[in-house]
């Protein structure tokens, strides 16, 4: 058998042209990474989600017992903080904020809500 050899000549790629595709390949990975970290950094994580959830049950708490004053306390490694404010002329109706702190003091989540506080009895 006698082979016969290919007609067409096979052209190679120039080291040029091969550190340009390599130049445009960076370039897009890099763009994908930077669009990944910004829909990472924004998404709602479970930390913030468990710290909804924990003020969620502590604003219930504090509509149940409304005579409880302003305090800083911590719920399952979570800073919490309670501030009552008067809400417009009113004199019962108070606004309460409920803020969770992380390990690094920053704030994972805040709830407020208007509620009927019980004049203290003299």
């Amino acid at each position: 058998m006698v082979r016969q050899v290919a007609k067409h000549k096979l052209t190679a790629s120039s080291l040029l042209e091969v550190l340009i595709a390599m130049v445009v390949i960076v370039v897009v990975f890099g763009i994908g990474m930077m669009i990944y970290s910004n829909v990472a950094r924004s998404s709602v994580t479970t930390t913030k989600l468990r710290a909804r959830s924990i003020l969620d049950t502590e604003l219930s708490d504090t509509e149940e017992n409304s005579a409880a004053a302003d305090s800083n306390y911590s719920v399952d490694s979570l800073g919490i903080t309670r501030v009552y404010t008067p809400f417009l002329q009113a004199k019962n109706l108070q606004v309460v904020t409920l803020t969770a702190f992380g390990t690094r003091g920053d704030t994972l989540a805040q709830v407020q809500k208007v509620i009927l506080r019980n004049e203290p009895k003299n």
